[in-house]
This record gives C-alpha cells, sequence and structure tokens, in this order.
C-alpha cells in the first residue's frame, strides 16, 4: 500500500508547453551526487546516509477507501468523490487523502488566495498565476470540509527573480481523514519552490490515469493509479520537459495567503526566517490564513559513512532508503541530532551542500495543554538547522527548549554555519503557561551548546497585536540548545490549572490548563 500511495502522489500532467531558457542553478539534490562504486563501497563497509526534507513535498493529490477484505487483509482503493467508486462501499474502515488546494475563484471552500514574492526592503508584489499543472483530481465536499484535490501552481514574479528565473511553484497539501460523515485534517504541508522549466526526454506521465487491477490479482478489481514513473527528479513533469527545482535568491520574501478551514489550528514549523503571521476570519466555516517570511539557507548532509572505523550511526534508528541503497534520515526525527553528532566523524564537520528553502508544516503540539489549543492557530517556530525538534518547543523548568544540529562548517570547510531560530506565538499562549496577566511581558534568550557553553547570538524579542515574536540569529553548532525564558514584572509564580471535559459527539477531549475553556464547536461535559 505505502508503494501504491508513494505511486500516486508522484504523478503528473498530460499536457504540452513550450520551455523557457534560463542560466539555472539547480537547487540541492541527492541527482548532484553519482555513486558510480556503490556496490564495491557497500561491499567495504561504507554507509550512505542522506538528511533529507523531502517528506514534505508532495506533487499531486489523492483519495482512497480503506476496507478488510474476507482474509483479513486491509484493501485500498483509489476516489473521486467520498460518495463514488470505492468510497461508496458500505463496509469501509476510512476514506482518507491528500488535497493540493486549488486557486480561489475556482472554488469557495480551501483555495490558495495568492502569492507575493519580493525583496528584503522593497514593497510586496503580488506574482502572476501562469498555470496549474492538470493532475488526478478529487472532488471537494464544503459541507464535509474535504478540500477539492488540485494540482501544483504555477507563479511568475519578474521583479523578484531566483537563481534560475522568476516562475515559482506553489505547493499547499491537506492531508485529511473522513469519518461520520466530517473530514479531520491531520497534516498541511506547504512550500514555494523556484521552478525553470526545461526540456527533458527523459520526463514523461508520472501515473496520470486510474486503472482497475485484473482478475487473478493481488487486488483484483480495485481501482489503482497507472501509468509509469516520471523520470528525473523535478517538482513537476510534463511530456518530454521538466519543472526543476531551483535556489531560492537568499534575501527573497514571500507572502503566501490561504482560505483554509478554521479548524486548521496548533502549531507549525517552517524554513523560514523573520516569520509573520496573520489570521482573520471570512465567514463561519473558513479563515484567511497568511505567512510572510523570509527564505532561509539550510546547510545539508550526504556523507559516505565507513561502519568499519567509525561504527554504524543509524544502529536503532528508522530511516527510509532511496537510489542506489541511500539511507535517508529526516531532518526533524527524534535520532537525527544524534545522528549528525556520529556523521560529523566522517565528513570533517562540514556540510556537503546548502539549499534556500521557504516551507511550512503543522507539527505536534508536544503534549502541554496550553501549546494544545484546538480553537486556534498558537504559534509557528522555524530554524535554519540542519536537524532540529520536529515539535513544538519543550516547556521544561521554566523556559521553552528547542534543539537543533548542524556541522560546524558550511560546504568550503571553512566558513562557519551560523543558525537561526525564530519563535513567534500567541501572548495569550505565553501567559497560560506561565499563569501571567495581561500587562507586558518580557523575555531573555539563551543558546547553549551540548557541553553547557553560551554560543554568541543576536536576538530579538517582541510583543504586538497579540503576538509574541522572538529570535535568535548568528549562533554556532554543533547540537546547542536555544531557550527562551519570559517573566512580567509582580507575576505570580504560577497559577493553578484545572481540568475540563469537553465533548462533541462521540468526541471526549479533556483541557488542562489556567482558566480552561472548551475549543469551538465542543461542549463542557
Amino acid at each position: 500500500m505505502k508503494l501504491l500511495i508513494r505511486s500516486l502522489a508522484m504523478a503528473g500532467a498530460l499536457v504540452l508547453v513550450s520551455s523557457t531558457t534560463a542560466v539555472a542553478k539547480d537547487a540541492w539534490a541527492l541527482d548532484n551526487y553519482p555513486e558510480a562504486t556503490m556496490a564495491a563501497d557497500m561491499a567495504a563497509g561504507i554507509q550512505r546516509v542522506n538528511v533529507s526534507e523531502d517528506g514534505q513535498y508532495v506533487t499531486t493529490s489523492s483519495m482512497y477507501a480503506q476496507w478488510k477484505s474476507a482474509d483479513g487483509r486491509d484493501d485500498f482503493g483509489l476516489c473521486t468523490n467520498v460518495a463514488k467508486d470505492d468510497c461508496g462501499k458500505s463496509n469501509l474502515s476510512r476514506i482518507f487523502g491528500t488535497s493540493l488546494l486549488p486557486i480561489c475563484g475556482d472554488v469557495v471552500e480551501s483555495c490558495i488566495k495568492g502569492l507575493e514574492v519580493y525583496k528584503e526592503g522593497a514593497a510586496p508584489e503580488a506574482a502572476k498565476l501562469v498555470k496549474q499543472i492538470p493532475t488526478f483530481k478529487t472532488e471537494g465536499d464544503p459541507r464535509a470540509g474535504i478540500p477539492q484535490g488540485s494540482g501544483l501552481s504555477v507563479f511568475s514574479a519578474p521583479n523578484a527573480p531566483h537563481t534560475g528565473g522568476s516562475e515559482y511553484t506553489v505547493m499547499a497539501a491537506v492531508s485529511w481523514e473522513f469519518r461520520d460523515g466530517e473530514a479531520y485534517i491531520q497534516q498541511v504541508r506547504i512550500k514555494v519552490s523556484g521552478t525553470s522549466e526545461q526540456a527533458n526526454q527523459q520526463a514523461r506521465l508520472q501515473y496520470p490515469g486510474v486503472c482497475t487491477s485484473p482478475v487473478g490479482s493481488m487486488n483484483a478489481g480495485q481501482r489503482t493509479p497507472c501509468g509509469g514513473p516520471g523520470g528525473p527528479a523535478c517538482v513537476y513533469h510534463l511530456v518530454g520537459f521538466c519543472g526543476k527545482e531551483q535556489e531560492l535568491s537568499p534575501n527573497t520574501r514571500i507572502k503566501l495567503s490561504l482560505q483554509v478551514p478554521n479548524q486548521l489550528v496548533g502549531w507549525f514549523q517552517g524554513r523560514l526566517k523573520d516569520p509573520s503571521v496573520e489570521i482573520s476570519p471570512i465567514d463561519a466555516h473558513y479563515n484567511k490564513l497568511s505567512i510572510d517570511a523570509a527564505a532561509v539557507t539550510v546547510p545539508r548532509l550526504f556523507v559516505k559513512y565507513d561502519t568499519k572505523k567509525f561504527g554504524n550511526a543509524l544502529e536503532g534508528v528508522s530511516y527510509g532508503t532511496s537510489g542506489l541503497d541511500v539511507k535517508e534520515i529526516e531532518a526533524s526525527s527524534d535520532k537525527t541530532r544524534d545522528v549528525i553528532r556520529k556523521l560529523t566523524l566522517a565528513d570533517n564537520d562540514t556540510a556537503t551542500a546548502t539549499s534556500t528553502l521557504w516551507t511550512v508544516a503543522t507539527l505536534n503540539s508536544g503534549g502541554n495543554p496550553c501549546f494544545a489549543d484546538t480553537s486556534k492557530v498558537v504559534g509557528i517556530v522555524t530554524t535554519n538547522a540542519m536537524a532540529y525538534l520536529g515539535s513544538a518547543p519543550e516547556f521544561k523548568t521554566g523556559s521553552l527548549s528547542y534543539q537543533v544540529a548542524g556541522t560546524h562548517y558550511l560546504p568550503d570547510g571553512v566558513t562557519p554555519s551560523e543558525g537561526t531560530y525564530d519563535l513567534v506565538m500567541r501572548s495569550e499562549t505565553a501567559r497560560c503557561l506561565y499563569g501571567f496577566s495581561k500587562a507586558p511581558i518580557s523575555a531573555t534568550i539563551s543558546v547553549v551548546s551540548d557541553k553547557g557553553e553560551n554560543k554568541v547570538a543576536t536576538t530579538v524579542i517582541s510583543e504586538k497585536n497579540g503576538w509574541l515574536k522572538l529570535a535568535a540569529y548568528g549562533f554556532t553548532f554543533s547540537s546547542p540548545t536555544v531557550s527562551v525564558k519570559l517573566s512580567q514584572a509582580g507575576a505570580v509564580a504560577s497559577a493553578k490549572k484545572t481540568t475540563i471535559a469537553c465533548v462533541r459527539g462521540k468526541l471526549t477531549k479533556k483541557i488542562t490548563s489556567v482558566g480552561p475553556k472548551c475549543p469551538a464547536s465542543y461542549k463542557k461535559k
């Protein structure tokens, strides 16, 4: 099933277009590091490890029904509507999918309202929609809260070019699960990529259609993606053309505005610098969400690691495999920070390359009841660290702690790698953590190495329009902890927290905080 879903997630478009000419600097990719000696190196105990960002990217929409077959196996079928095809079966366990948001105006539910790309210090300028990449589409259901599934959207911003032209491709992917007549958002992933459309004879269709598995096959009668992989590594594929990812210019700012369900709540993480968040209600069901931030340059790592000399760096660590047995570990996974400390033995504490990125995704609240508010967006935490904590900052001993890791040097082996960290959260969340009043909040930020040494950093602290904004820039690695401690004149050390039970239909949530309140659409039990 994982292969089936992954194959659909790579689906492309059946369309012919003319290529554009650009002097391009392709974004960092493993394609640029051929491994001709793989077999010999594996025999010699050489392990290849890549710290990956690829888990954030989705290239097409999908919708699946799941049910138990007669022999007890989980079976899956591809759908375009929650009431049709395999999704219309009566014995379903669940229906789930991922919707790439369309442009607003085509739909009235979740959609992309606009993109602005501009240089630092300049006025924001609206980018112009060039095209949407045709792909497998799924129907939305506004009453159930299911977004329409469309294709990637390509914009042009001629006054703010990247290293390979002026086109930007937007991915805004909402993953959801449908049960009891209502859709529940599981995750949101957003990426804005610089792209250059290039002629490529290897580029071909990526699973463009829907096929039914033949009689006699393991999944006989089931609807599955059909076709073949799309060829070279690209953001999108067309017949004979490839939307190749390009490096964003480091001084680029991007503002993306979305119309999203008001159940899109909680925390976001990102590869951004100096972000600001704007949220305003559109109607009883939808909000306008805008994120304005600078792109950030992230050190990347691809290491040939001698296990006979240094031991197995991945022992006890979960990883995926790509290409010719390259071990892929996600930058945000729990063990990656530990792995990087081991890998520095093999790479001279030096990054392989860098990528300039603009990405955002929802993340785990970390379990703190003040962070688990299910009625609003609580905050966003961003960094350029090679590896980082995959949840909201941890509240320990009166401080908000966030762990990061990376190599000391950039790819030249000389220039120190300098870290960035931004934390933007609602002021009321900070007051919940500490039991503060509505009086102004002050804060101190420290960056402490794994050896207990204070790292030099420039810090920024401000509170405006109900948001607390904190940042630390210029610190170095390998595995520091960014710690934020808030204070308030005359504040009580801690306020008493209480727990209430909130219900919505068959669902029950327990909320523990100072003056707890039930989320929107829930009632106090």
